[in-house]
């Protein structure tokens, strides 16, 4: 066999072994969507038993976009803040883990202790689901409660609404 035959038949024979290989990873790809945690959401949960309305804002970090940032709560109540400010990471396909902290007041509008709020989400499309948990911390960071407070929550995407332009 003559060296430009050969040439012919090992181009081809690459050819063919690429494509192959392009076939076989393409059918191993996930076909489910992937949704983003980013955005504003409307939420609601139930956390021993008492349930809860609340906003939350998921921004990325510039640096890990989709993958990991910052969350902010606004939530309203007497006894804490009213925003808490927290971190999550994408820990699967369409998975976030998230912890989110508020400042406990006190008698006479002082700082107390901190409460936090962490969970595990599922986002789909604009809708997400998982679990919540609650834990109240003294000043000196001791838990006030043995065990921490467990619950769930759902939320909707808040979309933007266009006005009619005329």
């Amino acid at each position: 066999m003559s060296i430009g035959r050969r040439k012919i038949l090992m181009s081809v024979l690459g050819v063919f072994v690429l494509t192959g290989i392009s076939l076989f990873a393409s059918s191993y790809q996930d076909q489910e969507s992937s949704y983003s945690l980013e955005g504003a959401w409307l939420m609601n949960g139930v956390v021993a038993g008492q349930f809860y309305l609340w906003i939350d804002t998921y921004t990325s970090d510039s640096t890990k976009p989709g993958i990991s940032g910052t969350v902010l709560c606004t939530m309203p109540g007497s006894m804490a803040t009213q925003s808490g400010h927290g971190s999550w990471i994408r820990i699967a396909k369409n998975t976030f883990a998230f912890t989110a902290l508020r400042i406990l007041i006190g008698p006479g509008d002082t700082p107390a202790g901190t409460a936090k709020f962490w969970g595990t989400v599922t986002v789909d499309a604009d809708e997400m689901s998982g679990t919540m948990n609650a834990q109240y911390y003294s000043l000196s960071g001791d838990p006030i409660f043995p065990v921490p407070l467990q619950g769930t929550s759902t939320g909707k995407r808040i979309e933007v609404t266009v006005e009619d332009q005329q």
